[in-house]
């Protein structure tokens, strides 16, 4: 199984539009969603003093 990295700064967010994602919740949320529609049986949210992780077992679906 291949491992992927995504790094985002939270400042993306103020790029991205404030509407879109307004706190760190929703980002949250969508990335949980996200690992769950890509057929994950396990989500893990990880904290420690500096990230958060979210880590999953879904499958990746790169389309052009």
């Amino acid at each position: 199984m291949k491992e992927y990295s995504l790094d985002v700064d939270v400042r993306i967010l103020d790029l991205l539009g404030p509407s879109l994602y307004t706190n760190i919740y929703y980002v949250l949320a969508e990335l949980i969603a996200n690992a769950y529609d890509a057929d994950a049986n396990n989500v893990y949210v990880i904290v420690d003093d500096n990230r958060i992780v979210v880590e999953d077992d879904g499958r990746v679906n790169i389309s052009d």
